[in-house]
């Protein structure tokens, strides 16, 4: 299954490194991914993120405010999503 994966934030150094770290994630564990970034602030309010970045999987807010990402957190993101 293919995730589709947006990284929400308005381009600082803290939204590189979680698309960056998201993009390793997806490829250490062969998942197909999509990457996005949006700096629309509309899109932060209708995922309800309240601070930079915000990492979206299949639609739903997984993590905001945070830039580390790991192996483990995208693997229990995946879960949170539904997605193994």
């Amino acid at each position: 299954m293919a995730l589709n994966i947006k990284v929400l934030g308005g381009g600082c150094a803290n939204c590189h490194d979680l698309e960056a770290n998201a993009r390793a994630a997806a490829e250490q564990l062969g998942v197909e991914a999509t990457v996005e970034h949006s700096g629309d602030r509309a899109v932060y309010a209708r995922y309800g993120l309240l601070a930079t970045p915000g990492l979206v999987i299949n639609d739903r807010l997984v993590s905001g405010g945070s830039r580390a990402f790991s192996r483990r957190n995208y693997d229990l993101s995946c879960q949170r999503v539904g997605v193994s």
